[in-house]
């Protein structure tokens, strides 16, 4: 989108389990949650409710300090799976949970474990906090949307060494999709 960094995608270092991060030429890296697992096993053996879900990078609110100055040129496509416990659930995409929440009616809130990856030398910490209203099977939420998932996540560097990257920075991330199916 005009001036702003492009999207590229590569893998993080092995440190934690099987995440990419998108990593903009040449000013940031911004974690995605596509992981190189998903795929590996088969969905009718990964339990859970499944959406399909797609992702566009949007701007941050000038309350929050942003990682990268403009509009960030990112997308992505990828399924959410969703395991309840009561209210509370855990996030994956395919057998690889990263994230944990709890559900209040139709409102998702959740949490990502924290990355650290070496970004040309430099150790980045970051995490993940998102926000959706989501409804499937026979659930109505009422929502004024057509999509099952509309929501924002937050990616937020936690620690960085890499003097380009300010502990506190955000991207954001507008996430739209519709419910597939439940494997039990």
């Amino acid at each position: 989108m005009g001036t702003a960094a492009v999207a590229q995608w590569s893998a993080p270092p092995a440190e934690k389990p099987s995440m990419h991060a998108r990593r903009p030429a040449p000013l940031v890296v911004i974690p995605a949650v596509v992981l190189l697992a998903a795929g590996c096993q088969a969905k009718e053996d990964v339990v859970g409710h499944y959406w399909d879900i797609q992702a566009k990078a949007v701007e941050v609110p000038e309350d929050v300090t942003p990682c990268v100055q403009g509009q960030l040129d990112a997308t992505d496509a990828f399924e959410y799976r969703v395991v309840y416990d009561g209210n509370d659930f855990e996030l994956a995409i395919g057998p690889d949970v990263f994230a944990a929440g709890t559900t209040n009616g139709c409102l998702f809130t959740y949490e990502s474990i924290r990355w650290t990856e070496d970004r040309d030398g430099f150790k980045v910490s970051w995490r993940i906090i998102g926000e959706a209203q989501v409804r499937h099977g026979g659930r109505n939420c009422n929502a004024e949307s057509d999509f099952d998932w509309e929501g924002i996540e937050r990616f937020e560097v936690v620690k960085s060494e890499d003097p380009s990257l300010s502990p506190g920075c955000e991207y954001h991330m507008k996430l739209e999709g519709k419910y597939l199916e439940q494997v039990e």
